[in-house]
């Protein structure tokens, strides 16, 4: 499962664009269900050393689910995306207003 973002490396005059792989692939592992659709588990330990074991299913490229899972229930954020975040909720109205003119 990859993320939208688009990591570029430029060579020479050909520039190469790639998906930035998620972050949630170090918090999830791949699993099939009875049926044989791929699932993503969560693999978090609690303070008694269970795994969470949240399953979901894999009906695309999104991650949105899985980091939804990770923030709200482990409070484990992407600090790519909570920088971004943090940008953003700092941008005034105005300023937002500003540069749409």
């Amino acid at each position: 499962i990859e993320t939208s973002s688009l990591l570029s490396s430029i060579s020479g005059n050909h520039v190469n664009k790639r998906k930035k792989s998620s972050f949630t692939k170090n918090h999830f592992e791949i699993r099939y269900n009875i049926k044989g659709e791929q699932t993503r588990t969560c693999i978090i330990l609690d303070k008694n050393s269970n795994r969470c074991g949240k399953v979901y299913q894999n009906t695309g490229s999104s991650t949105r689910n899985l980091v939804a899972h990770l923030q709200d229930v482990h409070q484990i954020i992407d600090k790519d995306n909570e920088n971004a975040l943090k940008k953003l909720r700092n941008t005034k109205i105005t300023d937002f207003a500003q540069s749409r003119q």
